[in-house]
């Protein structure tokens, strides 16, 4: 099965050793997935996609984009949800406003 294994550990200036240090797997695995020689189990590939914060389809080479929107999203309301009420209110207000803005300027 193809896989984005070695274009990331080289973008992270990697070797395979070091790679399969952080995750506590043999080099000779790192370079097995990487020549697609060797399945890549399930539990290794989201240890490797969370690594790299990518999402797994990308790390399998079934998206084009690292980080798909909906993890966006996610992170957003993660963060939305560390906020105070009161700090919520205001993005709410804010988003509300961007959303007339553009609303409005669409229609002119």
């Amino acid at each position: 099965m193809r896989n984005r294994i070695k274009e990331l550990r080289l973008k992270a200036d990697l070797t395979q050793g070091q790679l399969g240090d952080i995750i506590n797997i043999s080099q000779q695995s790192v370079s097995k997935w990487e020549l697609s020689n060797k399945e890549l189990p399930i539990d290794m590939a989201f240890t490797i996609a969370d690594y790299f914060n990518v999402s797994i389809e990308y790390l399998l080479c079934r998206i084009d984009e690292p980080r798909p929107s909906y993890y966006q999203y996610q992170e957003m309301i993660s963060d939305f949800s560390c906020l105070s009420k009161r700090d919520q209110q205001i993005i709410i207000q804010m988003m509300k406003y961007l959303r007339k803005t553009k609303e409005d300027s669409s229609s002119d």
